[in-house]
């Protein structure tokens, strides 16, 4: 997600804040402007994860998934299989 989006989200939670004094927004806004802070330094960061003895993780768009499936090395390809619960069976792409 773009480090903008976090500050949209920072700029509502203060909004709303100072209509509804509550205290309670304005953890939030601060929550999304640090991760804004973090987005804007970071902007490639990307999590790849291997898979060991048959299991693992995989990230689908936004979603880190599960997996079982051959060993192989972080940034692989794969194609899901099965699914199995909240575990996706994979093979090589």
């Amino acid at each position: 997600m773009a480090f903008w989006y976090w500050l949209v989200l920072a700029a509502a939670f203060a909004v709303i804040e100072i209509a509804v004094p509550a205290m309670v927004c304005i953890w939030l806004a601060a929550a999304a402007l640090g991760t804004a802070f973090i987005a804007w330094l970071t902007p490639d960061a990307a999590w790849e994860y291997p898979i060991v003895d048959g299991r693992g993780r995989v990230r689908v768009d936004d979603t880190v998934w599960l997996v079982e499936g051959p060993d192989l090395p972080a940034g692989a390809r794969v194609q899901v299989t099965g699914v199995a619960n909240t575990l996706l069976r994979v093979t090589p792409f």
